[in-house]
């Protein structure tokens, strides 16, 4: 795998390609936008994160009995920041 990262915009990934095929395996996005979220996360950890309360969320909501809403979306990010560090 070879990916490439975007520092200068927050360490976005940017690349990932399967190096012995040459193959991209993300979507190409032919009009980049690039947008400042406002976000107080670790820089290069923006996407991560988003996934990491997405899941949070959805596995509160289940547990609870709870609708995904603003309030629970509101809360998981009180009560469940994403780990120091991500090993994948």
């Amino acid at each position: 795998m070879r990916a490439t990262f975007l520092l200068e915009l927050g360490g976005r990934l940017w690349s990932l390609v399967h190096t012995p095929t040459g193959r991209e395996l993300l979507h190409v996005n032919p009009i980049f936008q690039p947008g400042n979220l406002g976000t107080d996360l670790r820089e290069g950890e923006g996407s991560l994160a988003d996934l990491w309360y997405a899941w949070q969320a959805q596995r509160i909501a289940a547990h609870e009995q709870v609708p995904v809403d603003e309030a629970l979306h509101k809360r998981i990010r009180q009560e469940f920041p994403p780990p120091a560090s991500l090993q994948y």
